[in-house]
């Protein structure tokens, strides 16, 4: 059983749990899976320019890292400019396209979204008609590149095809034109004659086939799904709206709750000796009661919500009932997003903190420790990003102590 790990990006991350998903019935040969990186890990993938073979060096540690099997794939998205003495601005890169590496670091490949950035060739040299083409539904264009490049990243590795440079409309066309990848992101993909033929030769290629089927039916997804939200904005921003709400006021709020009690927990063990005799109150003076209202003036007393005049501490304010008027298009897209990464990272914690519960205090894998303070990071992070936006969309201040 080969895996094919692929490695988690908060941009992305919609995205690539819908193509692992739809490759249920791969699985004969062929296991999905995609792989938490967290900010230290990262760290060697994060530089605007990224050496092909140096990156790939380091995706290979991290692949061993993650305790994956040499025959293993493992693909890591990054967004820096993939050179090397030959060119730059790759879509991908591979050991393998390094023979001085290929044999010692097999199956790692990096793909890069670096032809996003305004300042890539790819955005600079495209032609107004094909930019416009390109940017009417910048999401749906950017999903479909990305389950494009991951379908070609796969079949080289598993098969040994190499991109032809004549673009025939396969799947394995070089897409060397802006045109030319444009016209790729058709649904229905498939293979010229002579590339199935060595597919179907390969000990992969039945799951490769089927690959290509799923991949095409969730091209037609990305498509409809895009054509739809863009339709019925209106109507589908409160629901989304709705959905951040119970995010940052419940289930995200309960796991960065918990985690706060876990580190005072932890500091207070660690602050207090088990012999440290116990704390001795301090003394009062006679003439003061201790029960005595402060002689300080309320007037200057500090207030802890003084900064916080107009605060919602709860999704039942009354003032969190209707969605403004002025909710724009960049922010429902924005908070649908966030909405799509809370719903994975609180399921992915949920399945994580089951897996703890099977081990004793102190007997816990460190992976799966990480795992957790991982999401649970990514969780803060999201929550933020949905206080921001929804404070705006109501025009409020909306407060989540455990932010502070």
């Amino acid at each position: 059983m080969v895996k094919i790990a692929i490695s988690m990006d908060d941009a992305w991350y919609s995205t690539l749990n819908h193509f692992t998903s739809s490759m249920r019935g791969c699985k004969e040969h062929i296991e999905f899976d995609t792989i938490l990186i967290n900010s230290e890990e990262r760290n060697p993938f994060l530089k605007e320019r990224l050496e092909g073979e140096t990156v790939c060096k380091n995706a290979h540690s991290l692949k061993i890292l993650k305790d994956l099997a040499p025959e293993d794939l493992f693909i890591v998205i990054v967004d820096g400019d993939l050179y090397d003495a030959h060119d730059h601005e790759y879509f991908y890169v591979g050991s393998r396209d390094y023979p001085t590496i290929s044999a010692k670091y097999p199956r790692v490949s990096i793909f890069s979204t670096y032809y996003l950035n305004p300042q890539s060739r790819f955005t600079k040299e495209t032609k107004k008609g094909e930019k416009k083409k390109m940017m009417s539904s910048i999401q749906d264009y950017k999903e479909r590149i990305l389950v494009l490049t991951l379908v070609d990243i796969i079949t080289s590795e598993l098969t040994g095809l190499e991109p032809h440079e004549k673009t025939v409309g396969c799947v394995m066309d070089k897409c060397i034109k802006r045109s030319d990848i444009l016209n790729a992101l058709i649904p229905n993909l498939h293979f010229c004659d002579e590339c199935k033929e060595v597919v179907l030769k390969s000990s992969t290629g039945n799951e490769i086939m089927k690959i290509i089927e799923a991949t095409s039916s969730l091209l037609k997804d990305i498509v409809e799904e895009n054509r739809e939200a863009n339709k019925m904005v209106q109507l589908v921003a409160p629901a989304i709206v709705g959905r951040g709400l119970e995010f940052l006021f419940e289930s995200g709020r309960e796991i960065l709750k918990a985690r706060q009690e876990r580190r005072n927990a932890e500091m207070t063990k660690s602050a207090v000796p088990p012999s440290a005799p116990a704390a001795v109150p301090p003394l009062v003076p006679p003439s003061v009661s201790p029960s005595a209202p402060s002689s300080v003036p309320p007037s200057v007393m500090p207030s802890k919500n003084k900064e916080i005049v107009n605060a919602v501490n709860s999704k039942d304010d009354p003032r969190l009932q209707y969605v403004r008027s002025s909710l724009t298009k960049m922010q429902e897209r924005k908070i649908e997003h966030d909405v799509q990464l809370m719903d994975q990272y609180v399921q992915d914690f949920q399945i994580t903190q089951l897996q703890l519960a099977h081990f004793g205090p102190g007997t816990e894998p460190l992976q799966l420790v990480n795992q957790k303070n991982e999401l649970e990071e990514r969780v803060e992070t999201t929550m933020r990003d949905l206080q921001e936006t929804l404070s705006a969309v109501y025009n409020v201040t909306i407060n989540i102590p455990e932010l502070v």
